[in-house]
């Protein structure tokens, strides 16, 4: 090998290797911070918040419970424990019940 192909070489496993440090670093990084930055209590909270909140939505509209659930697709059972914050939700939960609520998504959301 010529010593230009070898030096090429050795420029590029240092390029790599360099890359793969800054990799490590930034997942050493991102693994030493909490996702989400709530606690459990604070995710509960959320919970209890949002489903106040959809409750609030519902009753301003003279919906009960099974309406808004028959509207959504969903037991009403459901509907009860996302009220209470006793479940969470997803995003396409929310997006049936913004749906059936008649709000946009966002509005949702408290």
């Amino acid at each position: 090998m010529s010593s230009a192909v070898v030096d090429h070489v050795a420029s590029a496993d240092q390029q790599e290797q360099a890359t793969l440090r800054c990799a490590r670093q930034a997942l050493a990084a991102v693994g030493s911070r909490r996702y989400p930055t709530q606690t459990p209590a604070e995710q509960a909270a959320y919970l209890r918040r949002l489903g106040l909140h959809i409750r609030v939505l519902r009753t301003a509209r003279q919906l009960s419970q099974q309406e808004l659930a028959e509207r959504a697709g969903m037991d009403r059972t459901y509907v009860s424990r996302l009220e209470r914050g006793q479940h969470n939700v997803t995003v396409l939960v929310l997006v049936r019940l913004a749906g059936a609520l008649r709000v946009a998504g966002g509005e949702l959301l408290p």
